[in-house]
């Protein structure tokens, strides 16, 4: 074994879920704050973090912190007011369960507020803290 230490990576994986994926966020809450309290700093999941992903409503928490860089707080913020527009009004005829339009609308007016262009592509690049998305 060598004596030098390698740096590992510190990955969150968020799965979806529809409106019960804010248990995900509401956990990640609750880790931030063990971490901050461990090491005596403030820190956003896109700062400890080197790799943010998720898969369904978890890819959009992703997104919220790792590409838009919100803090855990805010996240779950827009995260329930995202399920409050997208999933107020389910559609039982079709084979999804909310109206796909909504969801582009409400995600639109989540980057807007974020980057002040709700255009800004989101798949560009990497972040320059070095957290991937």
């Amino acid at each position: 074994m060598s004596s030098d230490t390698c740096k590992g990576l510190n990955i969150l994986c968020i799965d979806g879920g529809g409106v019960r994926g804010l248990s995900s966020l509401i956990i990640l809450q609750e880790m931030m704050l063990r971490i901050q309290n461990a090491y005596a700093i403030s820190v956003d999941p896109h700062e400890h973090f080197d790799v943010i992903a998720g898969t369904g409503t978890g890819g959009i928490s992703a997104c919220m912190l790792g590409r838009l860089q919100m803090p855990v707080d805010k996240a779950i913020t827009e995260y329930v007011k995202l399920m409050e527009d997208v999933f107020r009004e389910k559609k039982w005829s079709r084979p999804t369960m909310y109206k796909g339009t909504k969801l582009q609308n409400a995600l639109k007016v989540m980057v807007r507020e974020a980057t002040g262009n709700e255009a800004e592509m989101m798949n560009s690049g990497q972040a320059s803290n070095g957290c991937k998305t």
